[in-house]
Protein backbone atom coordinates (compact mmCIF):
# COMPACT_ATOMS: atom_id res chain seq x y z
CA UNK A 1 0.00 0.00 0.00
CA UNK A 2 1.20 3.73 -0.58
CA UNK A 3 1.46 5.59 2.02
CA UNK A 4 1.53 9.63 1.20
CA UNK A 5 4.45 10.99 2.30
CA UNK A 6 4.82 14.92 4.49
CA UNK A 7 4.99 16.27 1.13
CA UNK A 8 1.83 14.76 -0.07
CA UNK A 9 0.18 15.89 2.89
CA UNK A 10 1.10 18.99 2.44
CA UNK A 11 0.69 19.61 -1.07
CA UNK A 12 -3.72 18.24 -0.14
CA UNK A 13 -4.10 20.81 2.50
CA UNK A 14 -2.68 23.49 0.43
CA UNK A 15 -5.38 22.98 -2.08
CA UNK A 16 -7.66 22.81 0.57
CA UNK A 17 -6.81 26.36 1.82
CA UNK A 18 -6.86 27.49 -1.74
CA UNK A 19 -10.44 26.17 -3.06
CA UNK A 20 -11.78 27.69 0.47
CA UNK A 21 -9.71 31.07 -0.35
CA UNK A 22 -11.48 30.93 -3.89
CA UNK A 23 -15.10 30.03 -2.80
CA UNK A 24 -15.17 33.00 -0.51
CA UNK A 25 -13.54 35.48 -2.75
CA UNK A 26 -16.47 33.88 -5.39
CA UNK A 27 -18.69 34.76 -2.33
CA UNK A 28 -17.85 38.56 -1.90
CA UNK A 29 -17.76 39.04 -5.75
CA UNK A 30 -21.60 37.75 -6.58
CA UNK A 31 -22.07 39.71 -3.38
CA UNK A 32 -20.93 43.35 -4.52
CA UNK A 33 -22.22 42.77 -7.88
CA UNK A 34 -25.35 42.66 -6.93
CA UNK A 35 -24.91 45.28 -4.70
CA UNK A 36 -24.04 46.91 -7.71
CA UNK A 37 -27.02 46.51 -9.53
CA UNK A 38 -29.54 47.25 -6.33
CA UNK A 39 -27.92 50.65 -6.47
CA UNK A 40 -28.03 51.31 -9.94
CA UNK A 41 -31.82 50.73 -10.23
CA UNK A 42 -32.60 53.06 -7.54
CA UNK A 43 -30.28 55.33 -8.62
CA UNK A 44 -31.64 55.56 -12.55
CA UNK A 45 -35.12 54.59 -11.78
CA UNK A 46 -36.39 55.41 -8.55
CA UNK A 47 -38.50 52.74 -8.91
CA UNK A 48 -36.03 49.91 -9.22
CA UNK A 49 -35.91 49.92 -12.74
CA UNK A 50 -32.59 49.76 -13.94
CA UNK A 51 -33.03 49.89 -17.60
CA UNK A 52 -34.92 53.27 -17.90
CA UNK A 53 -34.06 56.75 -16.63
CA UNK A 54 -36.16 58.78 -13.56
CA UNK A 55 -39.69 59.74 -15.38
CA UNK A 56 -40.81 63.17 -14.54
CA UNK A 57 -44.18 64.41 -15.19
CA UNK A 58 -44.74 68.03 -15.38
CA UNK A 59 -48.18 69.89 -15.70
CA UNK A 60 -47.26 72.75 -17.60
CA UNK A 61 -43.71 74.26 -19.58
CA UNK A 62 -42.47 76.15 -16.37
CA UNK A 63 -42.57 73.48 -13.97
CA UNK A 64 -40.34 71.22 -16.22
CA UNK A 65 -37.45 73.55 -16.27
CA UNK A 66 -35.67 72.38 -13.10
CA UNK A 67 -36.17 69.21 -13.37
CA UNK A 68 -34.27 69.10 -17.24
CA UNK A 69 -31.67 71.24 -15.66
CA UNK A 70 -31.50 69.24 -12.76
CA UNK A 71 -31.52 65.96 -14.08
CA UNK A 72 -30.47 65.94 -17.55
CA UNK A 73 -30.82 62.35 -18.20
CA UNK A 74 -34.32 62.46 -17.02
CA UNK A 75 -37.36 61.82 -19.17
CA UNK A 76 -39.39 64.57 -18.49
CA UNK A 77 -43.22 64.94 -20.32
CA UNK A 78 -44.86 67.94 -20.33
CA UNK A 79 -49.01 67.37 -20.16
CA UNK A 80 -50.23 70.57 -21.40
CA UNK A 81 -49.67 70.77 -25.13
CA UNK A 82 -48.12 73.50 -26.95
CA UNK A 83 -49.82 76.73 -27.83
CA UNK A 84 -52.65 76.05 -25.30
CA UNK A 85 -54.33 77.78 -22.27
CA UNK A 86 -53.28 76.47 -19.29
CA UNK A 87 -57.02 76.96 -18.36
CA UNK A 88 -58.17 74.59 -21.46
CA UNK A 89 -55.56 71.28 -20.09
CA UNK A 90 -57.15 67.98 -20.01
CA UNK A 91 -55.54 65.06 -18.96
CA UNK A 92 -55.41 62.93 -21.73
CA UNK A 93 -55.10 59.30 -22.01
CA UNK A 94 -51.13 59.57 -23.00
CA UNK A 95 -51.22 62.04 -20.11
CA UNK A 96 -52.82 59.28 -17.94
CA UNK A 97 -50.05 56.97 -18.77
CA UNK A 98 -47.22 59.45 -18.02
CA UNK A 99 -48.42 59.92 -14.64
CA UNK A 100 -49.17 56.49 -13.88
CA UNK A 101 -45.56 56.10 -14.79
CA UNK A 102 -43.65 58.85 -13.56
CA UNK A 103 -41.49 58.79 -10.47
CA UNK A 104 -42.07 62.52 -10.03
CA UNK A 105 -45.11 64.84 -10.54
CA UNK A 106 -44.32 68.05 -10.72
CA UNK A 107 -48.38 70.29 -10.74
CA UNK A 108 -49.71 73.80 -9.70
CA UNK A 109 -52.46 73.50 -7.95
CA UNK A 110 -54.41 76.51 -7.05
CA UNK A 111 -57.09 74.82 -8.70
CA UNK A 112 -55.40 75.31 -12.19
CA UNK A 113 -53.82 71.57 -12.63
CA UNK A 114 -56.75 69.46 -10.25
CA UNK A 115 -57.77 66.79 -12.91
CA UNK A 116 -54.16 65.43 -12.51
CA UNK A 117 -53.73 65.94 -8.66
CA UNK A 118 -57.45 63.59 -8.07
CA UNK A 119 -55.86 61.26 -10.93
CA UNK A 120 -53.01 60.78 -8.47
CA UNK A 121 -55.05 59.99 -5.76
CA UNK A 122 -57.29 57.86 -7.25
CA UNK A 123 -54.36 55.49 -7.62
CA UNK A 124 -51.50 56.23 -5.24
CA UNK A 125 -48.33 54.30 -5.96
CA UNK A 126 -45.73 54.08 -2.97
CA UNK A 127 -42.66 56.19 -3.63
CA UNK A 128 -43.62 58.78 -6.18
CA UNK A 129 -43.24 61.72 -5.28
CA UNK A 130 -45.32 64.79 -5.62
CA UNK A 131 -44.24 69.10 -6.19
CA UNK A 132 -47.02 71.27 -5.90
CA UNK A 133 -46.11 74.83 -6.89
CA UNK A 134 -49.09 76.01 -4.29
CA UNK A 135 -46.75 74.68 -1.60
CA UNK A 136 -43.83 77.15 -1.75
CA UNK A 137 -45.85 80.43 -2.03
CA UNK A 138 -45.40 80.32 1.95
CA UNK A 139 -42.15 79.80 1.85
CA UNK A 140 -42.00 82.69 -0.84
CA UNK A 141 -43.48 85.62 1.25
CA UNK A 142 -47.07 84.81 0.25
CA UNK A 143 -48.31 83.49 3.31
CA UNK A 144 -49.20 84.51 6.81
CA UNK A 145 -46.52 82.26 8.29
CA UNK A 146 -42.81 81.14 7.14
CA UNK A 147 -41.58 77.89 7.36
CA UNK A 148 -37.97 77.19 7.53
CA UNK A 149 -37.25 77.44 4.02
CA UNK A 150 -39.43 80.74 4.23
CA UNK A 151 -36.87 81.88 6.31
CA UNK A 152 -34.01 80.71 4.28
CA UNK A 153 -35.50 82.28 1.12
CA UNK A 154 -36.35 85.55 3.06
CA UNK A 155 -32.87 85.86 4.54
CA UNK A 156 -31.61 85.04 0.69
CA UNK A 157 -33.43 87.63 -0.75
CA UNK A 158 -33.33 90.80 1.54
CA UNK A 159 -32.73 92.65 -1.23
CA UNK A 160 -34.01 95.73 0.54
CA UNK A 161 -37.78 94.72 -1.28
CA UNK A 162 -39.92 98.18 -0.84
CA UNK A 163 -43.14 96.77 -2.39
CA UNK A 164 -46.23 99.25 -2.44
CA UNK A 165 -48.47 95.96 -2.80
CA UNK A 166 -49.18 93.51 0.24
CA UNK A 167 -48.56 90.27 -1.00
CA UNK A 168 -51.43 88.21 0.08
CA UNK A 169 -52.08 84.60 -0.23
CA UNK A 170 -55.71 84.85 -1.85
CA UNK A 171 -54.44 86.50 -5.12
CA UNK A 172 -58.22 86.70 -6.51
CA UNK A 173 -57.48 87.87 -10.50
CA UNK A 174 -60.49 86.84 -11.75
CA UNK A 175 -59.67 82.86 -11.19
CA UNK A 176 -61.94 82.40 -8.95
CA UNK A 177 -60.31 81.50 -4.79
CA UNK A 178 -56.81 81.63 -5.84
CA UNK A 179 -54.86 83.30 -9.21
CA UNK A 180 -52.71 79.74 -10.07
CA UNK A 181 -49.73 82.20 -12.05
CA UNK A 182 -47.28 81.59 -9.29
CA UNK A 183 -44.70 80.34 -11.73
CA UNK A 184 -44.29 84.12 -12.62
CA UNK A 185 -42.91 84.76 -9.57
CA UNK A 186 -39.05 84.27 -9.26
CA UNK A 187 -38.80 84.14 -5.77
CA UNK A 188 -41.60 81.36 -5.50
CA UNK A 189 -39.73 79.55 -8.89
CA UNK A 190 -36.63 79.59 -6.48
CA UNK A 191 -38.35 77.70 -3.34
CA UNK A 192 -39.74 75.77 -6.47
CA UNK A 193 -36.38 74.84 -7.68
CA UNK A 194 -35.34 73.35 -3.78
CA UNK A 195 -38.24 71.39 -3.42
CA UNK A 196 -37.85 69.98 -6.68
CA UNK A 197 -34.32 69.03 -6.52
CA UNK A 198 -35.42 67.06 -2.80
CA UNK A 199 -38.02 64.98 -4.47
CA UNK A 200 -35.54 64.22 -7.40
CA UNK A 201 -32.76 63.13 -5.01
CA UNK A 202 -35.55 60.93 -3.15
CA UNK A 203 -36.66 59.44 -6.04
CA UNK A 204 -33.16 59.15 -7.47
CA UNK A 205 -30.80 57.79 -4.16
CA UNK A 206 -28.76 60.49 -5.56
CA UNK A 207 -28.00 64.28 -4.96
CA UNK A 208 -27.81 66.60 -7.76
CA UNK A 209 -25.18 69.35 -7.92
CA UNK A 210 -27.21 71.89 -9.60
CA UNK A 211 -29.70 73.42 -7.09
CA UNK A 212 -27.41 76.43 -5.93
CA UNK A 213 -26.95 77.67 -9.77
CA UNK A 214 -30.59 77.23 -10.32
CA UNK A 215 -31.47 79.12 -7.51
CA UNK A 216 -29.06 81.84 -8.29
CA UNK A 217 -30.59 82.03 -11.73
CA UNK A 218 -33.75 82.90 -10.05
CA UNK A 219 -31.90 85.88 -8.09
CA UNK A 220 -30.49 87.63 -10.99
CA UNK A 221 -33.96 87.10 -12.69
CA UNK A 222 -35.65 88.96 -9.40
CA UNK A 223 -32.78 91.44 -9.21
CA UNK A 224 -33.51 92.47 -12.66
CA UNK A 225 -37.36 92.97 -12.37
CA UNK A 226 -36.59 95.01 -9.24
CA UNK A 227 -33.95 96.88 -11.23
CA UNK A 228 -35.37 97.70 -14.22
CA UNK A 229 -38.96 98.28 -13.55
CA UNK A 230 -37.54 100.89 -10.95
CA UNK A 231 -36.02 102.68 -13.27
CA UNK A 232 -38.60 105.58 -13.65
CA UNK A 233 -41.31 103.26 -15.44
CA UNK A 234 -45.17 104.14 -15.46
CA UNK A 235 -47.02 101.42 -12.98
CA UNK A 236 -50.49 100.59 -14.67
CA UNK A 237 -50.72 97.52 -17.16
CA UNK A 238 -53.73 96.69 -19.70
CA UNK A 239 -53.19 93.29 -20.56
CA UNK A 240 -55.69 90.40 -22.29
CA UNK A 241 -55.64 88.06 -19.32
CA UNK A 242 -55.43 88.28 -15.94
CA UNK A 243 -52.36 86.15 -14.90
CA UNK A 244 -49.42 89.07 -14.01
CA UNK A 245 -50.99 88.90 -10.12
CA UNK A 246 -47.89 87.62 -8.55
CA UNK A 247 -45.44 89.70 -10.77
CA UNK A 248 -47.46 92.96 -10.58
CA UNK A 249 -47.32 92.43 -6.62
CA UNK A 250 -43.79 91.46 -6.36
CA UNK A 251 -42.24 94.52 -8.64
CA UNK A 252 -45.04 97.25 -7.81
CA UNK A 253 -46.97 97.09 -11.14
CA UNK A 254 -50.65 97.66 -11.02
CA UNK A 255 -52.79 95.86 -13.46
CA UNK A 256 -55.64 98.90 -14.03
CA UNK A 257 -57.59 96.71 -17.12
CA UNK A 258 -58.04 93.37 -18.53
CA UNK A 259 -59.47 92.36 -21.51
CA UNK A 260 -60.92 88.64 -20.58
CA UNK A 261 -60.57 88.63 -16.88
CA UNK A 262 -62.48 85.45 -16.33
CA UNK A 263 -59.68 83.22 -18.76
CA UNK A 264 -62.89 81.68 -20.65
CA UNK A 265 -62.18 83.01 -24.22
CA UNK A 266 -65.31 85.10 -24.21
CA UNK A 267 -64.84 88.72 -24.18
CA UNK A 268 -68.21 91.28 -23.21
CA UNK A 269 -69.26 94.40 -24.34
CA UNK A 270 -68.31 95.37 -20.38
CA UNK A 271 -65.04 94.05 -20.92
CA UNK A 272 -63.76 95.82 -23.79
CA UNK A 273 -65.75 99.10 -22.33
CA UNK A 274 -63.34 99.14 -19.30
CA UNK A 275 -60.40 98.30 -21.05
CA UNK A 276 -60.66 101.25 -23.02
CA UNK A 277 -61.77 103.37 -20.29
CA UNK A 278 -58.39 102.53 -18.29
CA UNK A 279 -56.26 103.27 -21.43
CA UNK A 280 -57.61 107.00 -21.98
CA UNK A 281 -57.98 107.25 -17.91
CA UNK A 282 -54.36 106.21 -17.11
CA UNK A 283 -52.99 107.08 -20.75
CA UNK A 284 -51.90 103.55 -21.34
CA UNK A 285 -48.99 102.54 -24.46
CA UNK A 286 -49.51 99.09 -25.09
CA UNK A 287 -52.15 96.19 -24.34
CA UNK A 288 -50.77 93.51 -24.22
CA UNK A 289 -51.51 90.43 -25.38
CA UNK A 290 -50.83 86.22 -25.31
CA UNK A 291 -49.87 83.72 -28.03
CA UNK A 292 -52.25 80.70 -26.70
CA UNK A 293 -55.32 82.76 -27.30
CA UNK A 294 -56.94 85.18 -30.28
CA UNK A 295 -55.49 88.76 -30.12
CA UNK A 296 -58.49 89.68 -32.52
CA UNK A 297 -60.29 92.24 -30.08
CA UNK A 298 -57.30 93.32 -28.37
CA UNK A 299 -56.34 94.56 -32.04
CA UNK A 300 -59.40 96.38 -32.94
CA UNK A 301 -58.78 97.96 -29.70
CA UNK A 302 -55.38 99.44 -29.98
CA UNK A 303 -56.24 100.50 -33.73
CA UNK A 304 -59.16 102.30 -32.30
CA UNK A 305 -56.96 104.27 -29.31
CA UNK A 306 -53.21 104.61 -30.91
CA UNK A 307 -51.96 102.08 -29.07
CA UNK A 308 -49.45 99.18 -29.40
CA UNK A 309 -50.33 95.30 -29.23
CA UNK A 310 -47.57 93.75 -27.47
CA UNK A 311 -46.61 89.95 -26.29
CA UNK A 312 -46.48 88.65 -22.66
CA UNK A 313 -46.42 85.00 -22.59
CA UNK A 314 -47.19 83.03 -19.38
CA UNK A 315 -46.14 79.46 -20.14
CA UNK A 316 -43.26 79.62 -22.88
CA UNK A 317 -41.77 76.56 -24.33
CA UNK A 318 -40.49 75.60 -21.05
CA UNK A 319 -37.04 77.45 -21.00
CA UNK A 320 -38.74 79.96 -17.78
CA UNK A 321 -35.34 82.25 -17.58
CA UNK A 322 -35.75 83.09 -21.17
CA UNK A 323 -39.94 83.39 -20.72
CA UNK A 324 -39.27 85.90 -17.74
CA UNK A 325 -36.35 87.69 -19.26
CA UNK A 326 -38.50 88.15 -23.00
CA UNK A 327 -41.40 89.29 -20.52
CA UNK A 328 -39.45 91.96 -19.13
CA UNK A 329 -37.82 93.03 -22.69
CA UNK A 330 -42.18 93.24 -23.63
CA UNK A 331 -42.50 95.39 -20.26
CA UNK A 332 -39.85 97.75 -21.02
CA UNK A 333 -40.81 98.68 -23.88
CA UNK A 334 -44.64 99.15 -23.71
CA UNK A 335 -44.21 100.92 -20.03
CA UNK A 336 -41.46 103.12 -21.28
CA UNK A 337 -43.88 104.57 -24.48
CA UNK A 338 -46.47 105.55 -22.34
CA UNK A 339 -47.49 109.29 -21.49
CA UNK A 340 -48.51 110.46 -18.44
CA UNK A 341 -51.37 110.41 -17.15
CA UNK A 342 -54.00 114.13 -17.10
CA UNK A 343 -52.86 113.95 -12.99
CA UNK A 344 -48.96 114.04 -14.06
CA UNK A 345 -49.22 116.68 -17.19
CA UNK A 346 -52.75 119.00 -16.63
CA UNK A 347 -53.86 121.55 -19.16
CA UNK A 348 -51.75 124.58 -19.17
CA UNK A 349 -49.23 123.05 -16.40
Amino acid sequence: AYNAGPRDSKRTALIGVTIVVLFVLAVVAAWAIMSMVSAGSVGAGGAGASDRPLRVVATIPPLAWPARELTPHAEVTVLMAPGTSAHAMELTPSGARALAEADVVLAVGLGLDDAVIRALEEKPREGRELVLLEECLTAAGLGEDEDEEGEEAAHDHDHDHDHAHDHGHGHDHGHGARDPHAWLDPIVMRVFVGRVDSALGRASGGASSGRVMLQERCDAIDNLYRVTLGANLAATVVCQHDAYGYLADRYGLEVVGVLNPMGSGEVSPGDVKAVMDAIRTYRIGAIFVEPQTSTAVAERIAAETGIRVLTLDPLGDGDWPELMNANLRALVEGLSERAPTLEENPPGG
